[in-house]
């Protein structure tokens, strides 16, 4: 769309404000996901409570999108058959880290690391689409607004406490190396056994 707007925020550093920017992803997803699958975003929305707002999606008059409908996170699945939707505490101004579980069998959705909702039963998610970050790829109207700091997503099912740190600004950054071994102290000198003070030559 147009050139992105940036910033950094002190604690969660560098972000992208969607609204009159998106991003189209090519097809670079394939096939049928019928295993596993996390997608977490860190996000400050600036249009709360509106319509649908989808932060990555595919709909094409079928497909998948997640995000926002008014003030509930909410997640389309193909055909209509599977919509959780499960109010949450977003505010304007507010940031907010919502995250989707799916296990190759059911949704599990979080808000920071408390499960939101009802779990939804679902047997595949087909990636083999062109995907959009901030809106739905090809629906305008169903763009996201707000600040968006980082977006997750993996073809692995990731615990959600881990989920939620891999947010932190240096979640990716290199790993810290073991601790160093402590220098060994030196020996002690021995006592004189004799009880006389420092021998002299002469």
């Amino acid at each position: 769309a147009n050139s992105p707007t940036t910033g950094t925020d002190a604690i969660y550093g560098d972000y992208v404000t969607l609204g009159t920017n998106w991003y189209n992803l090519a097809n670079n997803f394939d096939g049928i996901l019928s295993t596993k699958f996390s997608m977490s975003f860190l996000f400050r929305p600036s249009n709360w409570g509106s319509s649908y707002q989808a932060l990555f999606g595919n709909w094409t008059g079928s497909g998948y999108w997640f995000g926002f409908a008014g003030n509930s996170y909410h997640v389309n699945m193909t055909g209509g058959s599977a919509n959780p939707s499960t109010n949450t505490t977003g505010a304007n101004g507010v940031w907010m880290i919502i995250s989707t579980i799916w296990d190759g069998s059911v949704w599990k959705l979080y808000e920071n690391t408390t499960q939101i909702g009802s779990d939804v039963s679902d047997s595949s998610i087909d990636f083999a689409k062109t995907w959009g970050i901030g809106i739905d790829y090809n629906t305008p109207a169903w763009r996201a607004y707000g600040d968006l700091a980082s977006l997750l997503i993996f073809d692995e099912l990731i615990p959600i406490e881990e989920l939620v740190l891999m947010h932190n600004e240096d979640a990716f950054g290199p790993l810290a190396g073991p601790e160093p071994e402590p220098e060994p102290e030196p020996e002690p000198e021995p006592e004189n056994p004799w009880g006389y003070g420092p021998g002299y030559a002469y």
